[in-house]
């Protein structure tokens, strides 16, 4: 079973479908947000990451926005623009600013951030690798219900030097876990170490 560590590079905005993005609802969004609602910030910066609403797409201009709303406390802003410091779009790639506002968006429960903050410590990009700080990370996450970080949790439990010892059966957890959240991956990793019964130690 091959076992690797899921990111989430997916930005994401507060409403539930993106054919929700209609020209009037982008006026709406503009006025709002001219007028400091930062859950308008977000979601026009999304529909400029994203091109909805019949916007053409700006990065520059959703980091902008992601920008002003992080600054302003909304979580999910500081998520977006972490991945695009992550990525290196529309800024300078840096992944110590990334796991900054990965941190930032953490602390409040933005779950998606807190998996990707913890991949950062795996791989001591933008922060002194630390894999107990990771897997804290990852569990946070996954009992906040990110299926992603139940997995990655998982897979920490089959690898040596992973913080936690080797555990078949609290790796199965997590990725029953995942199953249950709705991970593909989650389920087939289950079936795996049930299938083979047990996995030698890497």
């Amino acid at each position: 079973m091959k076992k690797i560590l899921l990111l989430i590079f997916v930005v994401v905005g507060l409403f539930g479908d993106d054919n929700d993005y209609t020209p009037e609802k982008i006026k709406d969004l503009k006025y709002f947000c001219s007028r400091d609602f930062m859950s308008s910030c977000v979601n026009l910066g999304y529909a400029y990451d994203n091109g909805l609403g019949g916007l053409e797409r700006d990065i520059f201009k959703a980091k902008d926005l992601y920008t002003k709303a992080c600054d302003g406390d909304n979580a999910t802003a500081c998520y977006n623009l972490a991945i695009l410091y992550s990525k290196g779009e529309g800024v300078r790639q840096d992944k110590f600013k990334a796991k900054e506002l990965y941190e930032k968006a953490c602390d409040k429960n933005e779950y998606d951030a807190c998996n990707n903050l913890g991949i950062l410590y795996e791989r001591g990009e933008g922060v002194k690798q630390g894999f107990c700080t990771a897997n804290d990370l990852f569990l946070k996450a996954c009992s906040g219900g990110n299926a992603v970080a139940c997995v990655n949790l998982g897979n920490n439990f089959l690898v040596n030097n992973r913080c936690e010892k080797y555990d078949i059966q609290k790796a199965k957890e997590h990725y029953g876990k995942a199953c249950d959240l709705g991970s593909q991956k989650g389920c087939d990793n289950y079936k795996d170490l049930n299938t083979l019964g047990y996995l030698r130690k890497k």
